[in-house]
């Protein structure tokens, strides 16, 4: 071939344009990442069920501590099948992808953190989406710096997050899938992820990432809403029903086997209620009375709860699968000149 100045400038550009795209995420690096992190998920729900530790906190900080190690040991395994991948090609990690490196631990760090913080508010199933999103903007910095397709892997983490929050805040799904939604993205979305890459050239057109991104979406969200619907099946308890009044009456004829307590409308419910603070505080002996509207079944197992509850003419529910019965909605404070200081409390029953 003739060097003519035409292609010594073409060669130059070719150089440029290497240098300027160096960042390549190899295929292992989606599985690893993708199984492994699906894996410490699983650990992690599980660990926090057990309740090993006596303490909430020290529960938390035991979950996180073993998740952030769990994470430090997948790394090092992708950074060793990395460096020999690239040895035996005689390549090297090009800078601008040894800082976004960098970035990745950056992103592993917030969402522990993340994880950590939201645990203590209660607001812990948030982490999933909130750690999609983290790790949707890594994948897209990327991509700015990769030929690889990764930008697109970012945004379709970025609306996995989205539509799984959506789903949860409008009640379609319980929040309870949206760690299931973390689960199937690193398990499923991730090594997906992995034959995008590998393939580039198959997905560079507009159909082509379109039919991927939607395939992608139905993949990593189909799992969802089958576990959700086999969570959502509740055998019907057996046993004899009985009057709450009729409960608490013989309550050791009752302690063992199964029965299912009918609590009538218009029964009292007291709430205790207490509070912990510096300048205001609520000991929990002053119940609010709440009362029932609708008949409630409660099935019973030696003498207590199971789980499953059935509401008014509703089916038959587990408390377990779908979640906390009652929902924070709002707290406010207030000072009037016609009640003085006083709080507004808003609770929601999730049945």
């Amino acid at each position: 071939m003739t060097n003519t100045p035409a292609t010594q400038i073409d060669n130059i550009h070719a150089m440029l344009d290497s240098g300027h795209h160096s960042v390549r995420i190899e295929k292992h690096t989606f599985l690893i990442w993708g199984l492994g992190g699906a894996a410490v998920v699983l650990f992690m729900e599980w660990f926090g069920a057990q309740e090993f530790l006596k303490t909430y906190w020290q529960n938390n900080i035991a979950i996180y501590a073993i998740g952030a190690g769990a994470l430090s040991i997948i790394a090092f395994l992708d950074h060793r099948k990395t460096r020999d991948i690239r040895k035996e090609r005689a390549e090297s990690v090009s800078f601008t992808q040894a800082q976004l490196i960098k970035l990745w631990w950056v992103a592993v760090g917030l969402c522990i953190l993340t994880g950590f913080g939201m645990a203590f508010m209660d607001l812990a199933l948030l982490t999933y989406p909130i750690s999609l999103l983290i790790f949707g903007a890594v994948f897209y910095t990327h991509g700015l710096f990769s030929r690889q397709p990764l930008s697109l892997s970012g945004v379709l983490m970025v609306v996995a997050a989205v539509i799984g929050i959506s789903l949860a805040v409008s009640k379609v799904l319980p929040y309870m899938t949206l760690q299931y939604l973390g689960i199937s993205v690193f398990g499923i979305g991730l090594p997906l992820f992995a034959f995008l890459t590998d393939e580039p050239k198959r997905f560079s057109t507009a159909l082509g990432k379109t039919g991927f991104s939607l395939g992608w979406l139905m993949t990593v969200f189909l799992p969802v809403f089958l576990v959700h619907f086999i969570a959502g099946q509740v055998s019907t308890p057996t046993g004899m029903v009985i009057v709450l009044s009729d409960f608490t009456a013989n309550k050791a004829q009752y302690s063992k086997g199964r029965y299912i307590v009918r609590i009538p409308s218009g029964t009292k419910v007291p709430l205790m209620v207490s509070l912990e603070g510096k300048s205001l505080a609520l000991d929990g002996n002053a119940p609010i009375a709440a009362h029932v509207t609708a008949d409630i079944q409660v099935s019973l197992k030696d003498g207590k709860p199971d789980g499953r509850v059935k509401a008014g003419d509703a089916g038959w529910t587990d408390w377990d699968k779908r979640g906390w019965p009652l929902w924070l909605k709002d707290v406010k404070a207030e000072l009037t000149s016609e009640k003085g200081p006083h709080a507004v409390l808003k609770l929601f029953a999730n049945f």
